[in-house]
């Protein structure tokens, strides 16, 4: 079944405002309560402080993550 695994991702920034509205608001009523609820989490490839944030545009620039790179406040 893996084989035909198929991942399609889009932009927004050609889309008309009204496309937008309707993707977040989708995204929010069908996304989100999963995010809540932990059925869905986010991959996330690496953690880094504020003050290592040379070193996360590092990570991010060697195309070497897989997931989110997320900067610690």
């Amino acid at each position: 079944m893996s084989k035909r695994l198929h991942i399609r991702g889009t932009v927004l920034r050609a889309r008309s405002l009204e496309e937008k509205i309707r993707a977040t608001q989708a995204f929010a009523s069908e996304v989100v309560p999963l995010l809540a609820s932990g059925v869905l989490r986010p991959v996330i490839d690496s953690s880094f402080a504020l003050q290592d944030i040379a070193d996360a545009h590092r990570r991010l620039e060697s195309n070497q993550s897989t997931g989110k790179v997320v900067i610690e406040l």
